[in-house]
């Protein structure tokens, strides 16, 4: 009798849980974007006046030790050292990094920022205010990726990514 009434507390237990898994989730149809431009999302300007595009500023922010300009006057970064978070690479020339958008403009666009205003698209692409929006990544990897975003459970992804 125990056995049976164990028996029929699981059954019942599970179907609880089987029923309804997606209860209170809302599904709405996916955007209807129009086809993506990158040129909507200007990118690498100077927001805060410094001198330094958004591109300078990521640079600067995760370069390990100080970094070289091409020359005081012209606020350009040339080089540094980096370590790339998809790579595991180490880089001195900032030429041979790219400025990736975790979430590409791309994905962003087709996700419903195909909606947003001029002002607010420019902001997205030169995202400071959030740590890892941007980040320095291997020039030729990231093109390789070019507006797919890392895939879950890719070795060379992200650490940000990673943890989710």
């Amino acid at each position: 009798m125990r056995t049976l009434l164990a028996l029929t507390l699981m059954l019942s237990a599970s179907a609880a849980l089987a029923a309804d898994p997606l209860d209170g989730i809302t599904i709405r149809p996916e955007c209807m974007a129009p086809p993506y431009d990158r040129s909507l999302y200007r990118h690498w300007i100077d927001a805060d006046g410094d001198g330094q595009s958004a591109r300078h500023e990521v640079l600067i922010a995760e370069a390990d030790g100080p970094v070289s300009f091409k020359t005081e006057r012209q606020r350009i970064v040339v080089s540094g050292l980096w370590h790339d978070p998809y790579s595991g690479m180490t880089f001195t020339k900032a030429s041979d990094l790219d400025i990736d958008h975790l979430v590409p403009l791309m994905e962003a666009h087709l996700s419903g920022a195909c909606h947003w205003s001029y002002e607010r698209r420019r902001d997205y692409a030169n995202d400071l205010d959030h740590d890892n929006t941007l980040i320095a990544v291997h020039d030729r990897l990231n093109q390789q990726k070019g507006a797919k975003a890392p895939r879950i459970g890719c070795r060379r992804m992200h650490p940000i990514i990673a943890s989710i």
